[in-house]
Protein backbone atom coordinates (compact mmCIF):
# COMPACT_ATOMS: atom_id res chain seq x y z
CA UNK A 1 0.00 0.00 0.00
CA UNK A 2 1.30 3.36 -1.06
CA UNK A 3 0.73 6.19 1.84
CA UNK A 4 1.45 8.92 -0.07
CA UNK A 5 1.06 10.01 -3.99
CA UNK A 6 4.17 10.87 -4.22
CA UNK A 7 5.32 7.23 -3.81
CA UNK A 8 2.97 5.92 -6.03
CA UNK A 9 3.04 7.89 -9.12
CA UNK A 10 6.72 9.17 -9.20
CA UNK A 11 9.29 6.59 -7.14
CA UNK A 12 7.16 3.41 -8.44
CA UNK A 13 5.93 4.24 -11.32
CA UNK A 14 8.30 6.57 -12.62
CA UNK A 15 11.42 5.73 -10.55
CA UNK A 16 12.35 9.11 -9.67
CA UNK A 17 12.75 10.26 -5.85
CA UNK A 18 9.68 11.79 -4.32
CA UNK A 19 9.46 15.21 -3.58
CA UNK A 20 7.92 17.15 -0.53
CA UNK A 21 5.21 18.66 -2.32
CA UNK A 22 3.55 15.62 -3.51
CA UNK A 23 3.68 13.63 -0.27
CA UNK A 24 0.93 16.10 1.14
CA UNK A 25 -2.02 13.67 -0.60
CA UNK A 26 -1.98 10.65 1.31
CA UNK A 27 -3.37 7.88 -0.89
CA UNK A 28 -6.20 6.02 1.58
CA UNK A 29 -7.95 9.19 2.28
CA UNK A 30 -7.99 10.26 -1.34
CA UNK A 31 -9.02 6.60 -2.50
CA UNK A 32 -11.58 6.52 0.40
CA UNK A 33 -13.23 9.90 -0.73
CA UNK A 34 -13.12 8.66 -4.12
CA UNK A 35 -15.07 5.81 -3.38
CA UNK A 36 -17.82 7.40 -1.30
CA UNK A 37 -18.28 10.25 -4.23
CA UNK A 38 -18.86 7.12 -6.64
CA UNK A 39 -21.48 5.31 -4.08
CA UNK A 40 -22.86 9.00 -3.55
CA UNK A 41 -23.27 9.17 -7.74
CA UNK A 42 -24.53 5.88 -8.06
CA UNK A 43 -27.21 5.82 -5.31
CA UNK A 44 -28.46 9.49 -6.43
CA UNK A 45 -28.81 8.61 -10.05
CA UNK A 46 -29.85 5.50 -9.57
CA UNK A 47 -33.10 7.49 -7.37
CA UNK A 48 -33.53 9.65 -9.91
CA UNK A 49 -34.05 6.79 -12.75
CA UNK A 50 -36.43 5.01 -10.95
CA UNK A 51 -38.35 7.92 -9.92
CA UNK A 52 -38.57 8.75 -13.63
CA UNK A 53 -39.84 5.39 -14.15
CA UNK A 54 -42.83 5.34 -11.85
CA UNK A 55 -43.51 8.83 -13.31
CA UNK A 56 -43.70 7.38 -16.34
CA UNK A 57 -41.34 9.25 -18.23
CA UNK A 58 -38.74 6.40 -18.80
CA UNK A 59 -39.89 3.15 -19.29
CA UNK A 60 -37.92 -0.32 -19.54
CA UNK A 61 -37.28 -1.86 -22.57
CA UNK A 62 -36.41 -5.49 -22.75
CA UNK A 63 -34.26 -6.51 -25.43
CA UNK A 64 -33.79 -10.71 -26.18
CA UNK A 65 -30.18 -11.40 -27.77
CA UNK A 66 -30.17 -14.63 -30.04
CA UNK A 67 -26.96 -16.05 -28.65
CA UNK A 68 -26.73 -18.86 -31.51
CA UNK A 69 -26.62 -15.99 -34.10
CA UNK A 70 -22.57 -15.12 -32.66
CA UNK A 71 -19.94 -16.48 -34.47
CA UNK A 72 -16.79 -17.70 -33.44
CA UNK A 73 -15.34 -14.72 -34.69
CA UNK A 74 -17.27 -12.27 -32.99
CA UNK A 75 -16.98 -14.17 -29.69
CA UNK A 76 -13.08 -14.11 -29.83
CA UNK A 77 -13.24 -10.55 -31.15
CA UNK A 78 -14.90 -9.25 -27.99
CA UNK A 79 -13.31 -11.74 -25.69
CA UNK A 80 -9.87 -9.49 -26.98
CA UNK A 81 -11.81 -6.46 -26.67
CA UNK A 82 -13.22 -7.09 -23.51
CA UNK A 83 -9.34 -8.20 -22.12
CA UNK A 84 -8.11 -5.40 -23.42
CA UNK A 85 -5.52 -7.05 -25.59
Amino acid sequence: MFPDLALMTLQFLFGSAPDGASSIVKTFGLFLTLAFLTKCLHTLSWEVLSAKEQEGILTPLEIWINPAAARPVDISINALLCLGL
